[in-house]
């Protein structure tokens, strides 16, 4: 590796350590404990969460969820739908429900909501109201309540788990049958279609599970940028 490259990553992460202290701080001892994601340094990521929650320093998104409840909104309607149909969903029920001070066991949705989304956001309000939780007080202390909505996906949950969860330690962030973090996998760890349980067993070596997965998906996007570097 020539002094270009080493050049490089310590401005990368210099600049991290300027916006986000914290995270930098995460990557650094990530990157102790497991050396060999020191050749990703050139692709990391600058910020510690996805973009379009406002979670990051920068961020300044109008559409972005206010609190819990919409992040829900958000991850109902993008699972497994494509990114333009998803944000159009999205887009619809945050403001359908916030035309409502509070919600209502008979709310009638929007004519355009996914149909098979329909059963999810009934259950969800259900068990709000028997909690007696609104828009408003529901929040990740609340997790096994919204685990336990009948159908809830998977991928909702995990989103909320990486968005508001601060044990950096729980494997619940990681999407393990997402393609981008399985793919990112695959290259790095030179796997062969790995199932769910052998990546648990690589992904349980890492402390701070936030890291491992940020550099598996960025290893996705960014891998021919390193194998040029490498």
């Amino acid at each position: 590796m020539s002094n270009e490259d080493d050049d490089n990553k310590a401005a990368r992460l210099y600049m991290i350590e300027l916006i986000n202290e914290g995270w930098h701080k995460q990557i650094i001892d990530f990157l102790i404990e497991n050396p060999d994601f020191t050749r990703l340094l050139p692709i990391v990521a600058l910020d510690e969460y996805p973009n379009g929650f406002n979670k990051n320093p920068h961020e300044r998104d109008p559409h972005a969820p206010r609190n819990i409840f919409e992040t829900i909104l958000y991850g109902l309607a993008f699972a497994d739908a494509d990114i333009d149909y998803g944000k159009q969903q999205y887009l619809l029920m945050k403001s359908y429900f916030r035309c409502y001070d509070s919600i209502y066991e008979d709310m009638v949705f929007p004519e355009n909501t996914q149909p098979e989304k329909v059963p999810i956001y009934k259950a969800l309000i259900k068990k709000m109201l028997n909690e007696g939780l609104t828009v408003n007080t529901l929040t990740f202390d609340h997790i096994d309540i919204i685990e336990s909505v009948e159908g809830m996906t998977e991928s909702t949950i995990t989103l909320l788990h990486l968005l508001y969860n601060d044990d950096v330690t729980s494997d619940k962030c990681i999407p393990y049958g997402h393609k981008q973090y399985k793919q990112g996998m695959i290259m790095f760890y030179n796997l062969d279609n790995p199932t769910k349980e052998e990546l648990q067993a690589i992904s349980r070596k890492w402390t701070n599970k936030k890291v491992g997965l940020m550099f598996a998906v960025q290893y996705t996007h960014y891998s021919d940028y390193i194998n040029e570097r490498s």
